[in-house]
């Protein structure tokens, strides 16, 4: 509902949310808007570009799609009118889930579409030909578009680019590749307007410097959300070391059950699947549990992530891959299973549980071992003081505008001092020299001084008019199946029989013979054999098989946290600590020493023989 003498809205903005079919149904839903929202459109109709800061549950992703949503009666079909950019892959599903609903419901003149790496082939075909009025894509899948010809007629009708987890881009090469094609961007629709929306940044300026070169304005939602943290009781003691937590399994079974949805966050692929099983031995009560994560096949992922939605999981054990933005309001409870590793991370974990702004978040951390019970204890108090890390700002990577530059020849000729003086609007390159630009483009050119007499290497080249331009439709070919900045390692896919489950990587399956067991996608296989379509393997009931591992799978810890984590060691008599970890600490204290807060502590020890 809309007060009648509201402070943001100008009458005529007013008019036009009062008779919009989307306001009857939000009258009918029983909400109301929240001031910032309102907020939103008012400084979009300046034209003002928008980075919004709000809790979890408060409504972000509405604020920022209603000004598309007011403007929808005047889209034309087959035309882009506003491109949502979103880290995750889930999260653009579970975007287009929640739009739907709208669309539906008051029969809005809205189209939308998904396109991730997940989309089939005739899927993104479709979407070339026929544009959606709003299109929820990833980084890397918003750099492909843009390095096809035609992305200048695609794009040129762009009203409105929203950036949903901008704190996740910032410090990132994936952030370097956005803000790369956001400068090309605003050459080809230089009217539209930016919103980027964050729960947990803490440097809201240069958050905005970030991504908006033109009049910009912060608005922030000063509701606070209520979060319930503890750390789980456990008449076991916690294990000196180890990272599955099997010391708890009954306790968070036990917590599962209480409770009618719940998602178990941890921290690697592998504590997913150990975890998953362990739990479903205990699973008396037939509670529906599943597991979700990045290598999983994608229908299976989008099963269980609709299965969340509507409430027919009771829970679901899951890495970074549902972390983020994910807006299931029947979540009642997170578990986090082993330390959060950082204290925003931890925000937006926490925040998966009652999505609404109005409740507490309830979360349960489960250390795996004695020293992550500090870890966990020191987020807690981060989380009351509210202690958020701050983002570092990096240059931009060097590779990354080596790639950019190469896909900017994939969709036009260029010349040389016109898109060095585009990339520098682009903020990791605002201080990027021309030389080092000349010599990064060498190297796009011809492999530079190292590598110029090898052919491969030899990219683009300058046309009779001294434009830069693509050498070939192979190199082109090329670059668009390997765009982004994730790093893959080799991965193999796994069938169980005609059933593709996920990929595994290829350095575990090489230590695989017939008969060997392993846990994937929630079952202990056994392997038969590697052909050319991938792992082939059957269901087996083998108690104690092998659980794949992934290259890159432990989250570091934070600088911030870590700081706070030794001021907890060395003021751990006056902290409420358990007497096992006390007693811990204390034979630590007389073995050797506590780890000084300045300085760094290295232990020597005498092996005897025999």
């Amino acid at each position: 509902m809309i007060q009648k003498e509201h402070k943001y809205l100008n009458s005529i903005t007013k008019s036009k949310i009062q008779s919009h079919k989307i306001n009857k149904w939000f009258l009918s839903k029983g909400w109301s808007y929240y001031d910032y929202q309102l907020k939103v459109i008012e400084e979009v109709n300046k034209k003002n570009d928008i980075l919004i800061t709000s809790p979890t549950g408060s409504g972000k992703t509405l604020a920022a799609l209603l000004p598309t949503i007011l403007q929808s009666n005047n889209f034309q079909k087959n035309s882009l009118y506003t491109v949502y950019i979103s880290p995750l892959k889930s999260l653009s599903y579970d975007i287009e889930r929640n739009l739907l609903i709208p669309i539906n419901e008051c029969n809005l003149n809205l189209s939308i579409s998904v396109r991730t790496g997940d989309t089939s082939s005739y899927k993104k075909s479709i979407q070339l030909q026929k544009p959606p009025n709003i299109l929820v894509t990833t980084p890397e899948s918003f750099a492909l578009l843009m390095s096809y010809q035609n992305a200048d007629i695609y794009f040129c009708n762009l009203k409105y680019l929203i950036i949903d987890e901008l704190h996740n881009f910032i410090h990132s090469k994936r952030g370097d590749l956005l803000t790369l094609n956001l400068a090309r961007l605003n050459i080809i629709a230089p009217n539209h307007n930016k919103i980027a929306l964050s729960a947990t940044l803490k440097d809201k300026k240069t958050g905005l410097a970030y991504f908006s070169k033109k009049k910009a304005r912060i608005i922030e939602n000063s509701k606070n959300k209520k979060l319930s943290v503890s750390i789980i009781k456990s008449h076991n003691n916690i294990p000196w070391s180890g990272y599955m937590a099997t010391y708890a399994i009954k306790n968070i079974y036990k917590a599962i059950s209480k409770y009618k949805s719940s998602i178990i966050f941890v921290n690697t692929r592998a504590q997913a699947e150990s975890l998953f099983q362990s739990l479903w031995k205990l699973n008396n009560k037939k509670l529906k549990i599943a597991v979700h994560h990045g290598s999983l096949e994608k229908k299976l992922r989008i099963q269980i992530e609709k299965k969340m939605f509507d409430g027919s999981i009771n829970c679901t054990v899951a890495t970074s891959s549902l972390e983020l933005g994910l807006d299931w309001g029947n979540i009642n409870l997170v578990i986090q299973v082993g330390a959060p590793k950082g204290i925003s991370r931890m925000i937006q974990r926490i925040g998966r549980s009652n999505h609404k702004i109005d409740l507490p978040s309830k979360a349960l951390l489960v250390p795996t071992n004695k020293f992550e019970y500090l870890e966990c204890e020191a987020a807690k108090l981060a989380l009351i003081e509210n202690d958020i890390e701050e983002i570092k700002i990096k240059k931009g990577s060097l590779d990354v505008l080596a790639q950019h530059i190469f896909g900017v020849a994939c969709s036009k000729a260029f010349n040389e001092k016109s898109l060095y003086d585009n990339i520098k609007t682009s903020f990791p390159y605002r201080n990027l020299d021309f030389i080092t630009y000349k010599k990064v483009l060498r190297f796009v050119e011809n492999g530079g001084y190292s590598l110029k007499h090898y052919k491969e290497f030899n990219k683009i080249n300058q046309n009779s008019i001294g434009l830069y331009e693509a050498n070939n439709k192979k190199l082109i070919h090329k670059y668009r199946m390997n765009i982004g900045t994730i790093v893959d390692s080799d991965q193999i896919n796994v069938y169980l029989k005609r059933k593709k489950l996920g990929k595994i990587e290829d350095y575990f399956v090489q230590n695989l013979e017939k008969g060997d067991t392993f846990l994937f996608a929630g079952e202990v296989l056994e392997y038969i054999e590697t052909n050319i379509k991938g792992v082939l393997t059957k269901k087996c009931s083998f108690k104690y098989p092998k659980i794949p591992s992934y290259s890159g799978g432990r989250l570091p810890l934070s600088t911030k946290l870590s700081k706070k984590v030794i001021n907890l060691i060395n003021n751990y008599k006056n902290v409420d600590l358990p007497i096992e970890i006390n007693l811990w600490l204390k034979k630590q204290e007389d073995y050797s020493m506590i780890p000084p807060i300045k300085g760094l502590l290295v232990e020597t020890f005498t092996i005897k023989k025999n």
